[in-house]
């Protein structure tokens, strides 16, 4: 069975969109609850007077959660927190950035880009039918982001961390 957190029920997401046009350091996530609701939640720098670009924070719905980068030094290595439960996310390849493994309660998933060197479009696959894509709405702006989520048994802080490292990695820091 796969890892299971009920923050509550789980969400499916809609689109990932950039508070402000001249920045990437805040970010609005747009979900459907269980019973078909619009839910807006945020992704946002947790330093931002001090440009730290390496701790943010995510409230989505009721809960609070927390993302850091592991190392200071080396952006190849994220954690998400909530309460007790860490989800590390680890790019695959050195000098690769298409590419990034995403471990949850002994789990791995990899998270990638559909064509290499182009972070415009992600993916995981579970199977044909259970998948979780990510795409920006307009061919060369990285601000605003569509989703098709089909993976209704990962948690949604696994598909929150795929969306922090697809966010992270196609903005400019400012």
């Amino acid at each position: 069975m796969l890892f299971s957190i009920a923050i509550n029920a789980q969400s499916r997401f809609l689109s990932i969109n950039s508070t402000y046009d001249h920045s990437a350091a805040e970010w609005l996530i747009y979900t459907l609850d269980a019973d078909n609701y619009e839910k807006e939640s945020r992704l946002y720098l947790k330093w931002p007077l001090r440009n730290d670009w390496t701790h943010w924070t995510i409230d989505f719905e009721d809960a609070f959660m927390s993302i850091k980068r592991q190392w200071n030094l080396t952006p190849q290595h994220w954690e998400l927190t909530h309460e007790n439960r860490v989800i590390s996310m680890k790019q695959k390849w050195r000098n690769d950035l298409s590419e990034w493994d995403i471990h949850y309660s002994g789990n791995i998933l990899k998270w990638k880009t559909v064509y290499p060197n182009r972070l415009d479009e992600w993916y995981f696959e579970i199977d044909e039918e259970n998948y979780f894509d990510m795409w920006t709405r307009y061919n060369g702006d990285p601000r605003d982001w569509d989703i098709d989520d089909r993976a209704p048994n990962i948690p949604d802080e696994v598909k929150l961390a795929a969306m922090f490292i697809t966010i992270y990695l196609a903005n400019p820091r400012q």
